[in-house]
């Protein structure tokens, strides 16, 4: 089967992960696996390559539509192919996704896959809300689309978009990659001088409002003195570093040396290991956090806001708080501070059970699959 996946960017995030783990699972069942990116670039865009996916980019400038070389670009990638199924990847991979199959044979079957929650249009870029918007006209076209969340996929069709084809298709990942090894926590660990007894907390996402660092600070903040003293917090993701003005004011607020920023990072699943806790603050965006997936594959304990569906990943096995409630997020990072080590270990080990059990990728990918042949 000859598969083209388009997607708006190859970035770090968790749909950019999601699309390298099924990319890469399809070509692992002999599949012929063709990525289109709308922007040029990307750490998966090499992640990709490096595994022998062909990858193109149409070179589209972000936050503008596409120009008539883009399109032409596009058509003209996607004629040469000739795909048995074009897959949309995000609202704006969809969107180009469609115009694609208007050039194609009947025979080819378009089926898209939105990416994240749906809370308020409001809070989106206007020409994201131009998109979301021409999702929701053209929603009747593909076969299906994919959503990863239950909360996403009831959002969406809330706002106008087709229920006659919408279908629930949870994240997975390759769990070769992430699990727990006490090499790699004793090596990070070592790296950003963090001693065995200093609790060490994580929390890894892009800088962007709806990742919402403003609140992890403000529940920080709340902890009490001598909890302070006993942790250490590790942030990564693009533009989480100590240059970015924001993060220079918040952690000046907290003694020398708490934090350590690392930017962006390919390395993820190695330095998940020397986490005690891991920790997501986002509020809204996030659909079916795999980050929170990693995180307890790698026997990592977890707090979360109610986002998406964190809920149904962690289930019994982490805490959850509601969304922007940097008071209860503040009592629950406590709690887990506090927690019998052996305690917090041994419910990270039972949820790292239970995601290996329910979100493996190649079963999530034979999903795809299935409804790849049989619509």
């Amino acid at each position: 089967m000859r598969i083209v996946i388009i997607v708006t960017g190859l970035n770090n995030g968790g749909a950019e992960r999601m699309l390298f783990n099924l990319a890469k699972s399809y070509k692992e069942k002999n599949h012929q696996v063709h990525v289109i990116s709308l922007l040029d670039g990307g750490i998966y865009k090499s992640n990709l390559e490096n595994i022998g996916i062909d990858v193109r980019g149409l070179g589209m400038e972000r936050s503008r539509l596409p120009k008539f070389r883009h399109v032409f670009k596009l058509i003209s990638h996607v004629k040469e192919i000739q795909p048995n199924i074009i897959q949309g990847w995000m609202y704006h991979g969809n969107l180009l996704a469609s115009i694609a199959k208007f050039f194609l044979p009947n025979s080819v079957k378009l089926f898209w896959s939105v990416r994240q929650t749906l809370y308020s249009i409001r809070k989106e870029t206007y020409l994201t809300r131009v998109v979301i918007y021409l999702n929701i006209f053209l929603s009747g076209m593909p076969k299906k689309i994919f959503f990863n969340s239950k909360l996403s996929q009831i959002q969406h069709e809330k706002k106008g978009f087709s229920k006659k084809n919408t279908i629930l298709v949870p994240n997975g990942i390759d769990f070769e990659s992430f699990r727990f090894q006490v090499s790699n926590r004793h090596k990070y660990r070592k790296r950003y001088g963090v001693a065995n007894d200093i609790v060490l907390i994580g929390n890894f996402s892009r800088f962007h409002p709806m990742k919402n660092h403003e609140m992890f600070f403000n529940s920080l903040a709340k902890l009490p003195d001598n909890i302070i003293k006993k942790i250490k917090v590790l942030m990564a993701g693009n533009g989480v570093e100590i240059s970015n003005p924001f993060f220079y004011d918040m952690q000046k607020k907290f003694p020398r040396d708490l934090f350590v920023f690392l930017g962006e990072i390919k390395n993820i699943s190695e330095v998940m290991n020397s986490l005690d806790i891991f920790c997501l603050s986002s509020s809204w965006g996030d659909a079916f956090p795999n980050i929170l997936i990693e995180a307890l594959a790698s026997e990592v304990f977890v707090v979360s806001t109610n986002v998406g569906d964190a809920k149904e990943i962690i289930n019994d096995y982490g805490y959850i708080s509601e969304i922007n409630d940097e008071e209860f997020f503040s009592k629950l990072l406590l709690k887990s501070i506090n927690l019998n080590k052996k305690n917090r270990n041994e419910i990270a080990k039972l949820g790292s059970d239970h995601v290996r059990k329910n979100f493996d990728i190649r079963n999530i990918s034979e999903q795809y699959m299935s409804y790849y042949r049989s619509e």
